[in-house]
């Protein structure tokens, strides 16, 4: 019983590290900008944070002869952090008063997610060197023990990400998981003091005392701080704010107006009739007889009630969260409830791309209205493979309406870029595309010729025929908006030869919307995402390595350690990216990736543990051989699972990329355990080699983090990435092999 309160203490590091992970970043995600740099900062603060702890306290656990009663130490502020945590996150708006809509600088995301994640990333880096040391002294081994902490916390982890994805975040908000967590980690604590046969002491009052407080908060008092926290968050005008498996969703009421936010950013606004009455009447006036409409994304704010202004036969509006439609019918006009009620309007809640891709039938109209492509899911609707699913679907003479930010006077370089791409794109796919310009422009497509016009006579005769009642969309307004100088302005700008293509494996979208989100933030940081300056990193990279082997053998296994660490952090980006392109944004499918790969790499763990008593360097050197290998595998099963996508079963979908994600986890998971049994050969510290190997793999993933998801993967693509990967994993098992 003993020893399985040590093994449930170590399982807690992983376990609580994931969840802890989970949340705090979801809620940083609803207070910034959530693109892939912020989200790749906020994620390497995490991991850096995490690093520094595993360092620096693993070098005191060895001075100061820390034990056990240390690590209770460490349990109970955990659970006084994690809540505290979530409320400051949510403060942050607040205290640098920027009001809600005013996009956060580069700056401003780094320095306060660095502040706030520091205490919990820093406990939670000095729990693992110092439970080494715990384990070591209890079973009297040493490398095996690292190894073993090591298996134990990937599985907590796995643990925590399935418990995450398919119960708490379904049932419990962040606070109710807070102080879940906290009672999880006071009741090990009170496990740990029975080892020590503590039960009696002071310190086991404090820690039942506190565990009570945290039951009555998660049962009682959680609910009354998630409402007082939303209000400081949002304002008076906050009416509703829930929860799903795919963001916060937020409702703010001002003169009788909705204003609905996901994750942060504004979806929609009712009442929003020009911009409804442009999104809708343009593409379907466009069409001589539209009868079968798709609307992807947005239809509750009154784009749906637009379309069924027409005389159609039937639409399907497919949206990603259930949620998004369950809150807008509590709050939207009665008519717009009329037309989510309608008999022909047919709502299906799943990713739309996925749901394009199993589509069978053909529609006369497409029209998708979502947001910027400022993230790798949303840029899944802006590349060259979606625009042929769509063109897969609709009819001969099928329309398709994208819309991109523009603007009616002067088009700063950064947005004509982003628009540029997109509409380059969709011209290698569609032989006509024409533009309706605008604050915002829609791009019509069609794979035939001569169907979409700039007529504004033959238009409005439609708009009138057709007998629909519009509020700004009338004759003299469509003449306005289809004007020979505002047309030519707006093409002029979109014309670009330079721009890349943007597709599924090299996503440019939104790299190219990060430069224009810095160009609003943080203009005189523009210049360090430059693609010339970026160019650079892999050489600089490279050239730090060989300095590493030349000046310092004693940095050689850390390095090699980064390098896998790193490694590992690509595969699960390559692989995400490339899930959602192939198969479609599903959260609870995502997750099993994701624990695919902690699996890997707690059976990798666990066998290197068995197996590596005379093992060392050599063995070290055949594993990188193995991952170089594997990363220039990896990029040829998507090109193939792509080319043969409509062969497969999507259920072949769902297998194989779990099993890749297996592998890769297997990979990286072999080398932890060696590298702390070749490091502790040589320091003879338990902690300090455990700290030191640790901090070494977080600061590799920390990197991995930031370069592959924001920069590295859309600049040059998911197979070119792979292939650095294995350069470097090349040349660092050389390093290892030939080290004397």
């Amino acid at each position: 019983m003993r020893g399985k309160g040590l093994i449930f203490a170590l399982l807690l590091i992983g376990f609580i590290s994931v969840i802890g992970q989970v949340v705090l970043i979801r809620e940083f995600m609803i207070v910034f900008y959530g693109n892939e740099l912020s989200l790749g900062l906020i994620l390497a603060n995490w991991l850096f944070l995490v690093a520094i702890g595993s360092y620096i306290f693993g070098l005191l656990a060895e001075r100061f002869k820390l034990g056990i009663r240390s690590f209770i130490s460490l349990q109970i502020l955990v659970a006084l952090t994690l809540p505290l945590q979530i409320f400051a996150t949510r403060m942050v708006r607040y205290i640098l008063g920027i009001s809600q809509g005013e996009l956060i600088g580069l700056i401003q995301i780094l320095g306060s997610s660095f502040l706030i994640l520091m205490p919990l990333c820093i406990i939670l880096g000095f729990q693992f060197p110092l439970g080494c040391r715990i384990y070591a002294k209890k079973t009297r081994k040493t490398a095996v023990s690292i190894g073993r902490v090591y298996v134990l916390e990937a599985i907590g982890s796995l643990i925590g990400g399935i418990l995450f994805s398919y119960l708490l975040v379904l049932y419990l908000d962040s606070f109710q998981i807070a102080f879940l967590i906290a009672i999880v980690s006071l009741i090990s604590a009170l496990f740990l003091l029975r080892l020590e046969n503590l039960l009696k002491s002071s310190l086991a009052l404090v820690i039942s005392f506190l565990l009570i407080i945290a039951t009555l908060c998660f049962f009682f008092g959680a609910v009354h701080i998630e409402s007082l926290s939303g209000r400081l968050q949002w304002g008076d005008d906050l009416i509703s704010s829930e929860n799903s498996i795919y963001g916060n969703i937020v409702v703010l009421e001002r003169d009788k107006q909705y204003n609905f936010y996901e994750n942060g950013l504004l979806m929609f606004t009712t009442m929003d009739t020009e911009f409804n009455e442009e999104l809708i009447h343009f593409p379907m006036l466009e069409h001589s007889e539209p009868r079968r409409v798709l609307l992807i994304g947005g239809g509750t704010g009154g784009a749906l009630k637009e379309i069924l202004k027409h005389s159609i036969d039937n639409v399907t509006y497919v949206e990603l969260d259930p949620t998004i439609i369950e809150v807008s019918k509590r709050h939207i006009s009665e008519e717009d409830l009329k037309a989510i009620n309608d008999p022909r309007a047919e709502i299906i809640a799943t990713d739309g791309r996925f749901f394009i891709k199993e589509k069978k039938g053909n529609y006369d109209v497409v029209i998708v209205n979502l947001p910027e492509p400022s993230t790798a899911q949303l840029n899944r609707f802006y590349t060259r493979e979606f625009f042929e699913e769509v063109g897969e679907i609709l009819n001969e003479k099928g329309i398709l309406s994208v819309g991109v930010s523009s603007s009616e006077s002067y088009i700063g370089e950064e947005k004509r870029i982003l628009g540029s791409s997109i509409y380059k794109t969709m011209k290698t796919v569609f032989p006509e595309l024409i533009v309706i310009p605008g604050e915002k422009s829609f791009l019509l497509a069609s794979k035939s010729r001569d169907v979409l016009i700039y007529d504004p006579e033959i238009l409005s005769e439609r708009l009138e025929d057709r007998d629909i009642e519009t509020m700004l969309l009338d004759n003299s307004y469509i003449e306005y908006k289809l004007s020979r100088d505002r047309i030519n302005f707006t093409l002029d700008s979109l014309k670009d030869d330079d721009v890349l293509i943007n597709t599924d494996l090299r996503p440019i979208g939104y790299y190219y919307d990060i430069l224009l989100w810095s160009s609003l933030t943080n203009p005189e940081l523009r210049h360090l995402l430059d693609i010339q300056l970026i160019a650079l990193i892999p050489i600089v990279f490279f050239s730090i390595l060989i300095a590493i082997w030349k000046l310092s053998k004693r940095l050689l296994i850390p390095s090699a350690i980064f390098t896998i660490g790193l490694t590992g952090m690509v595969y699960e980006v390559v692989s995400l990216i490339a899930f959602q392109v192939l198969y479609g944004y599903l959260y609870y499918k995502i997750a099993i990736i994701i624990a695919a790969f902690m699996a890997g790499l707690a059976l990798g763990g666990n066998y290197m543990n068995k197996i590596m008593e005379n093992k060392g360097r050599e063995l070290f050197a055949k594993i990188e051989f193995s991952i170089v290998l594997y990363s220039l595998f990896l990029p040829f099963m998507f090109i193939e699972i792509s080319s043969h996508l409509r062969d497969l079963q999507l259920i072949s979908v769902e297998i194989l990329f779990p099993l890749l994600m297996v592998i890769a986890g297997f990979l990286v998971g072999l080398e932890f355990p060696l590298a702390n049994k070749i490091y502790l050969s040589k320091e003879g510290k338990i902690a300090q080699t455990a700290g030191t190997i640790y901090a070494s793999d977080l600061l590799g993933a920390c990197l991995g983090a930031i370069f592959s998801s924001a920069i590295l993967i859309p600049l040059i693509g998911i197979t070119n990435v792979c292939i650095l990967v294995a350069i470097l994993n090349l040349i660092m098992g050389l390093m290892v092999f030939f080290s004397k």
